[in-house]
């Protein structure tokens, strides 16, 4: 409390560990109460202890805290320590707290990682952490040794998406290694990719035939697909095109040895933005990862990758106009589909890859 740190699931009074604590989050008022389910010694009327875990108190605080907020996380000491996936009575209790309309389950107190899962529902999804391991703690063994760190993008109806992350304590130091890629459908917003955890709507995209706008290629260039919209965030429409054309050597050739840089019929792969009167905006060199799919959002656009001689989709990424050219977001492996679709709510339309295998475990229950 001294360095403006405030507490949840503890206090001098039973009121007081029962107390849940309530913040405000650029407007989205988030409740967040804690329980024990470890055996600590319980607050009582006169002396200081924990929030013991009761089912039917713990129901009637969630039920309460839902009516009163936007978002409900609830903080779970409870789990037996080092199991390999959660005991039987963690899961029930998760899958309960699940049940009474929290958003998110924050576990904690197994000392291990556990995979965070996705309860989908028609109305509001929870995300399931039964166990985030340890953060920075004065255990040796090496599964205690890194937790995770975890990520929400919320508003008024809960969790819009998610993502995760990798900390590892080492010689008395939390050093965080940075964000797991997501492999199931992925969503950049602001260049970082994130699991959506609401269902989202794709966004309608301009036809790529727009009359009066031509790009100008180069000479015996063939295109492969072309995509059309405001990839710049200016409000103008573009044409995004991704073409061959008849290779010529390049330094970066030669830089990047190991790379292959032209097809079977002698073409290298490239991509350009052409403005609406067929002016040429942006161009790429020879690319080593030729693009066969596009969509274009607001100031961005997802990208479908292929190989030189074979047209299925092998990964794809995410691009973002940052005024005079491309920032680009981590490749992700293996089979997608670019989209766009509005995602965080703003009103400008995000990169998508969905039709991707795997991620956050989902568990639909919206029937």
């Amino acid at each position: 409390e001294e360095v403006g740190l405030r507490g949840v699931g503890g206090g001098a009074t039973t009121a007081d560990a029962a107390e849940p604590l309530v913040i405000d989050v650029a407007g989205v008022r988030v409740g967040i109460t804690a329980f024990d389910v470890s055996g600590g010694a319980p607050a009582t009327a006169v002396t200081a202890g924990v929030n013991r875990w009761d089912a039917g108190h713990a129901r009637e605080a969630v039920t309460a805290l839902r009516s009163k907020v936007d978002v409900v996380v609830v903080g779970l000491h409870a789990g037996v320590e080092y199991l390999p996936r959660p005991d039987p009575s963690l899961a029930h209790i998760v899958g309960l707290l699940a049940d009474w309309g929290t958003d998110i389950v924050w576990g904690h107190g197994a000392h291990v990682q556990y995979p965070v899962e996705v309860r989908l529902a028609a109305e509001r999804s929870s995300v399931m952490a039964a166990g985030l391991g340890n953060t920075l703690f004065d255990q040796r063994w090496p599964r205690t040794r890194e937790g995770t760190v975890l990520e929400v993008l919320i508003d008024h109806d809960g969790v819009i998406a998610m993502r995760t992350g990798v900390v590892r304590s080492d010689a008395g130091r939390a050093v965080f290694e940075g964000w797991d890629e997501p492999v199931g459908d992925a969503v950049a917003i602001d260049g970082d990719w994130w699991a959506p955890v609401r269902p989202w709507v794709a966004a309608g995209v301009e036809s790529a035939d727009v009359a009066g706008i031509e790009p100008s290629l180069p000479a015996a260039s063939v295109e492969v697909v072309r995509a059309v919209g405001d990839v710049t965030g200016t409000g103008e429409v573009d044409v995004v095109t991704a073409y061959r054309r008849p290779a010529t050597p390049r330094p970066v050739h030669a830089a990047f040895p190991e790379v292959s840089w032209i097809d079977g019929d002698g073409r290298s792969a490239h991509l350009a933005v052409y403005t609406g009167t067929g002016r040429l905006r942006w161009g790429a060199g020879a690319l080593f990862r030729p693009v066969g799919g596009i969509a274009v959002c607001t100031g961005s656009m997802a990208l479908g990758f292929t190989t030189l001689d074979d047209p299925a989709t092998v990964a794809g990424g995410a691009w973002t106009w940052d005024g005079f050219g491309f920032r680009t977001a981590p490749v992700l492996p293996g089979p997608a589909t670019p989209a766009c679709a509005d995602v965080d709510h703003d009103g400008r339309s995000d990169p998508v890859l969905t039709a991707r295998t795997g991620g956050p475990a989902m568990t639909d229950i919206s029937e």
